[in-house]
């Protein structure tokens, strides 16, 4: 029974799991483009920081060797990655491929092609993926971390504030030993894993010094580190807790604790993006609070009911449990709503992403497991907390909320590999305006999102038919960019081609920031006739 509690740890802590993934804003050169000369530098702008240490790019020429000098640097705060360029390149088609990882942990891999003189067919060459079993496994060792952490959180809590246990030490010093080990055991395997995963390696390269050294520099090494510190220094202060009952330790045990939440929230999701400074301590909080109420579970089951006790200890300890855990939930309900808004951002996005749909599921079944916790509290407060019925009568909610995590468990798996909805969320932008007397216009861009959008004009007469106009062209403007010319960043001019009759298209649009950008068409109906059409385009 405590072992199918704990499963209910996957549930509550992991309320939205995240994932502020950076993402490709522009190449230079760029994708596609046939240049007169042969660059000097490859450069690659990413929304959010990135590094490079455990990633690579290769720049492949025509004839199948490498084209850059491996020689990979970061600029604009870990936002550019660029990779200098041999000299005297000579004609051709070139192909990048590029791996690097965000500063949540995740890799993020591409390619692009771009000539020199003309084109050319591209030479074939290794990639830069993989790392797909060393992933599945780095999330299986962050699962297991994960699960002791919340064990001993549980047995932190519990004693601080439901009851000490002084007369059940063995088994619960056998939950802390359990509990140590998982974290220790998860951390260390997760800094291993990092190194393969991150370099889209096997999981034969986990122990090779360039690798360990490379994980080691990044946030989450550092993060993994230090909570392998914390995780001994937890254990040791619960064992002496426990057996002691010094108040030191306890004060100790609960430090170490909370550090070891923050390490967990500062490794992933919430350590990057917009709000990192509050949901970071959110994170930490929904953490502890998951503690409180998944590992104050497994004790009450493993240690507290399966031993009996009189009817008067029985009742105080369930009194101050269900308080305890009304507490918990309520915590847990307010850093879940703000995580799960970060990561979701919009309600429309809710029933058109897969991330969505899971997190829909998720919820239900989550109400279910507290419509079964509530029921199981009921029955026991209308009985003798000591007599066998509401004893046995809880171990049988609690079966029920454990089968109902194990279906939550699968959600939660598939919520960790799917992409949140915030950054998969792209409706595209979509207005009708009148150009002269007579013509509609209609303007599509989609994505509608930072990097590359395809922006198309239509342009039909009244009788719905599509009609040729002289030209159509655009200019777009960010909205902190007033005052700026052609030549700021800020302010992307536009050059639209007919596609087919009464249809201009622009495929490769690069807006390199998210926001508002003021978008003004011009439509030239004739030759000395033109209509200027101004809208505000949200770009996420």
């Amino acid at each position: 029974m405590a072992v199918l509690a704990m499963l209910l740890a996957l549930l509550v802590v992991w309320a939205a799991p995240a994932a502020a993934h950076a993402s490709l804003l522009q190449t230079t050169p760029a994708d596609g483009a046939v240049l007169g000369a042969a660059p000097r530098e490859l450069t690659l702008l990413f929304s959010e920081p990135v590094g490079t240490s455990l990633g690579a790019i290769k720049v492949i020429a025509p004839n199948g060797a490498r084209a850059d000098t491996a020689s990979v640097r970061n600029r604009d705060d870990g936002r550019e990655v660029v990779a200098p360029l041999d000299p005297d390149l000579p004609e051709g088609t070139y192909l990048v491929v590029w791996r690097v990882v965000s500063e949540d942990g995740h890799p993020i891999t591409g390619s692009s092609i771009f000539s020199i003189g003309r084109e050319s067919t591209v030479a074939a060459a290794d990639g830069l993926g993989g790392g797909s079993v060393a992933g599945r496994a780095l999330g299986f060792s962050r699962l297991v971390a994960f699960v002791g952490l919340v064990l001993l959180l549980g047995v932190i809590v519990f004693r601080a504030f439901v009851d000490p246990l002084r007369d059940r030490k063995q088994r619960l010093l056998r939950l802390v030993t359990v509990g140590t080990a998982a974290a220790l055991v998860g951390t260390v395997a997760a800094f291993l894993l990092q190194g393969p995963y991150g370099a889209g390696e096997s999981l034969s390269a986990a122990l090779r010094p360039a690798l360990l050294r490379a994980v080691a520099g990044t946030r989450f090494g550092v993060a993994m580190a230090a909570r392998l510190v914390l995780v001994v220094v937890l254990g040791l202060a619960l064992w002496h807790w426990i057996r002691r009952g010094a108040r030191w330790s306890g004060v100790v045990a609960g430090v170490a604790g909370g550090a070891a939440a923050l390490t967990t929230a500062v490794s992933g999701h919430a350590g990057v993006g917009e709000l990192a400074w509050a949901a970071v301590p959110l994170d930490a909080l929904h953490l502890t609070a998951a503690g409180a109420w998944v590992g104050g579970l497994v004790i009450l089951v493993g240690v507290v009911l399966s031993g009996g006790g009189p009817d008067d200890w029985l009742g105080r300890v369930l009194t101050r449990w269900s308080r305890l855990a009304a507490t918990a939930v309520g915590v847990l309900i307010v850093t879940g709503l703000f995580a799960s808004w970060r990561e979701v951002q919009e309600l429309p996005a809710l029933p058109r992403t897969t991330y969505g749909h899971l997190l829909i599921g998720k919820t239900q079944l989550v109400l279910g497991m507290l419509t079964l916790a509530m029921v199981g509290r009921a029955f026991v407060q209308r009985h003798n907390a000591g007599s066998e019925a509401p004893v046995a009568q809880l171990r049988r909610s609690v079966s029920w909320e454990a089968g109902v995590a194990a279906l939550v468990l699968a959600v939660t798996t598939a919520l960790v590999e799917t992409t949140p909805a915030r950054s998969t969320y792209s409706p595209p932008f979509v207005a009708q305006e009148r150009a002269g007397e007579d013509l509609d216009v209609m303007i599509r861009m989609a994505p509608a999102r930072a990097g590359i959008n395809t922006l198309t004009v239509t342009v039909t007469a009244p009788d719905g038919t599509r009609t040729d106009v002289p030209e159509v062209s655009a200019r777009l403007e960010h909205s902190g960019g007033a005052g700026h010319d052609a030549g700021s960043p800020n302010v992307v001019t536009v050059a639209l081609l007919r596609v087919s009759a009464g249809r201009y298209e622009q495929p490769r649009l690069v807006l390199p920031m998210p926001g508002t950008w003021q978008l003004e068409l011009s439509v030239r109906t004739s030759e000395i006739d033109a209509s200027t059409l101004v809208m505000d385009v949200r770009v996420r």
